[in-house]
């Protein structure tokens, strides 16, 4: 995120308006949206056409966005005034961190050597759940390379309990003695 100290105030206000109103389900598809539409590139070409005016071209982008609000249309206007729009995805990608910290959910992604039997995920979502004490959305990876075990991410988290890690940690530790 190279945006990020200009991105956050940005997100932590939509996110504020978003709770206040009650429509944060409504704000993410919003931000999915206009990230999405904004990234193609024939949107862009048009864009950066001089003849086009930012707040006339964000008007006929928010005429075919659907149902917005008068909100997320004014968001979308200083953004475009601000000449911001290149910060909506850091907007986007901070804004659902907000909405999972605010819901006590923490979003992990679990690397294993192989796919886990049922029992085995069960019991490693128990000690997590004790461990982070929040509710866990979990992603799987495979990576063979692991050998066995588990790398447990959360954000800048990184817990690594597989074999190669602690191959890894051994042979530094044999180089350094």
């Amino acid at each position: 995120m190279k945006h990020l100290s200009i991105a956050k105030p940005y997100s932590i206000a939509v996110f504020l308006v978003a709770k206040e109103k009650k429509q944060i389900k409504e704000w993410h598809s919003f931000l999915t949206d206009i990230t999405t539409l904004l990234a193609d590139t024939e949107i862009q070409k048009l864009m950066k056409q001089p003849s086009v005016s930012t707040r006339t071209f964000l008007n006929v982008i928010c005429e075919n966005c659907g149902d917005i609000t008068p909100e997320m249309h004014n968001f979308l206007m200083l953004l475009g005034e601000q000449q911001r729009l290149n910060i909506l995805p850091e907007i986007k990608e901070l804004f659902e961190k907000t909405w999972q910290q605010d819901q006590d959910i923490a979003k992990l992604t679990l690397v294993f050597a192989v796919q886990p039997n049922t029992a085995d995920l069960q019991h490693l979502q128990q000690i997590l759940k004790k461990k982070f004490g929040e509710h866990i959305e979990q992603t799987i990876e495979i990576d063979p390379s692991l050998l066995s075990g588990v790398i447990i991410r959360k954000e800048d988290v990184v817990i690594d309990a597989s074999l190669k890690g602690q191959l890894e940690k051994l042979k530094a530790e044999l180089i350094r003695t």
